[in-house]
């Protein structure tokens, strides 16, 4: 009976130690063998050889322990600094939801696409006050077509992705696949713009199916 509570209170205590500690000690230990076995292979070394080496340079041997246990852990320290200080800068890649990079993307194209309209139907003509007014009509009606058009294209490309998206697509990274220009970002929201949360159907693909193809095309 007493046997079995120390073998009980043994296995608790087993249970409460790091299983990061038992992993790293497993791996020093496996080094340490492998160290012994290479010189026992290629050197012939024994274990009787290194009791004997270690009582005669018993100071050397101790001395070199500390250093090397000393550089372990400065290398072990900068691993994790480094190691913690990528993953803080990418947290916020890897955590998203590819749901809210799509959405964020879906609100940025349509404000993009907004704003390009908008811009094109504020233009005022710059023609001399001499000019003809039918050729200045004619010169601003080719200039709105001009931006106009290029707004359209911009933005069905961008759209490609969302309604007609390949295998590649699929398959692509959302940070990727869906990334926005942050400068223009910043431009557009300097002129007033906002991605506000607009209603589900606005961003929806059959309202961008709708805006590409207007019934009457």
């Amino acid at each position: 009976m007493t046997q079995h509570w120390m073998l009980h209170a043994i296995y608790q205590k087993l249970c409460e130690i790091n299983h990061c500690f038992i992993i790293w000690l497993t791996l020093k230990v496996l080094g340490v063998v492998l160290f012994l076995d290479y010189y026992y292979v290629y050197y012939r070394y024994d274990l009787l050889y290194w009791i004997d080496e270690i009582s005669q340079h018993l100071l050397a041997y101790i001395l070199s322990c500390i250093v090397l246990v000393m550089m372990l852990k400065l290398l072990s320290s900068v691993q994790v600094i480094t190691t913690e200080a990528f993953f803080n800068r990418n947290t916020h890649c890897i955590m998203r939801p590819r749901k809210l990079y799509e959405e964020r993307y879906r609100r940025f194209v349509l404000m993009r696409l907004v704003q390009q309209l908008e811009t094109a139907l504020q233009q005022r003509s710059t023609m001399p006050n001499d000019m003809p007014h039918d050729l200045a009509m004619v010169e601003d009606l080719h200039l709105f077509h001009q931006q106009i058009n290029q707004a359209v294209n911009e933005f069905r490309n961008a759209v490609s992705v969302l309604l007609w998206p390949n295998r590649a697509d699929l398959q692509c990274d959302a940070s990727v696949l869906y990334a926005i220009d942050e400068a223009q970002l910043d431009g557009l929201v300097a002129q007033g713009y906002s991605l506000n949360k607009p209603e589900s159907i606005d961003i929806s693909n059959e309202h961008i199916k709708q805006l590409l193809n207007p019934v009457g095309y």
